[in-house]
């Protein structure tokens, strides 16, 4: 069993880097090979801390869920009811990568060279969207549908470890000419399915789970931390660019692959 200072310490991190466009997937691996923590020990754990995310941005967004579920109902609502579409369709390709690729993604791929070479390709995607914005003419409508299904194949490229959820659907949108803000709220939205059915698909796959005092604590931590992340990158989304998470992530590949090299 972990300690309370690590799952804690694991929480922040899996609530900042959910996120952030970092990849949250991929400091976990990270983290955990550092702490030396099992997979039988990881898998709960991982649950608890992807639920705490879902439910931040559930509530963070709570407003907007709110109207997507009253729009389902309303027949004046069209605006709503095709956003609710477009996150449906979005949400499609994850779902289906992750069910045909299920062993690769849990269990292949979780290795600190993946991630390294998941965060120098997830950087390239970033610093290329965000030079092409500045070469597109901005569309302030809203997604249609089959932009959210794109957007949808960006969020599949992310099960690859290092890659970022986040990173890869803000970048799609900003691809397909949409603002930052735009991008980055509907990001937000798409992520709420995907990242719960995965908890939840783990979760009822067998017995592994196990609520521990250091899991609660884990749980809390990532929820916490989870809220501040998406606080502080809309705020971003608002002012500035993702090239300084481009650097980090650079600079943090680089420190693994000197790490395996020595």
């Amino acid at each position: 069993m972990q300690s309370y200072f690590t799952a804690t310490l694991l929480g922040i991190v899996q609530g900042l880097t959910e996120f952030l466009p970092v990849s949250s997937t991929g400091h976990l691996i990270i983290l955990e090979d550092f702490f030396g923590i099992s997979a039988k020990t990881a898998i709960p754990f991982d649950v608890m801390v992807h639920m705490a995310t879902a439910l931040a941005v559930i509530w963070y967004f709570r407003a907007d869920w709110a109207h997507l579920v009253k729009s389902f109902t309303s027949r004046i609502d069209t605006r709503g009811r095709k956003l609710l579409l477009n996150i449906i369709l979005g949400t499609i390709p994850a779902g289906l990568v992750g069910i045909l690729f299920e062993d690769a993604v849990t269990n292949t791929l979780r290795t600190q060279l993946v991630v390294a070479i998941g965060l120098i390709v997830g950087s390239a995607l970033i610093a290329g969207a965000e030079y092409m914005r500045h070469r597109k003419n901005h569309d302030s409508g809203m997604i249609l549908p089959y932009e959210g299904f794109i957007i949808g194949i960006f969020q599949a490229l992310a099960l690859f470890p290092g890659i970022s959820r986040s990173g890869a659907t803000i970048s799609g949108g900003l691809l397909l000419g949409k603002t930052r803000t735009e991008a980055t709220h509907f990001s937000f939205l798409l992520s709420t399915p995907i990242i719960m059915a995965a908890a939840i698909k783990t979760l009822t796959a067998g017995p592994e789970l196990v609520i521990t005092g250091p899991n609660v604590f884990g749980f809390i931590a990532a929820f916490v931390s989870a809220i501040a992340a998406i606080n502080l990158i809309t705020k971003i989304a608002q002012r500035s660019t993702l090239m300084p998470f481009v650097y980090y992530r650079l600079a943090l590949a680089g420190v693994i692959i000197i790490s395996l090299a020595i």
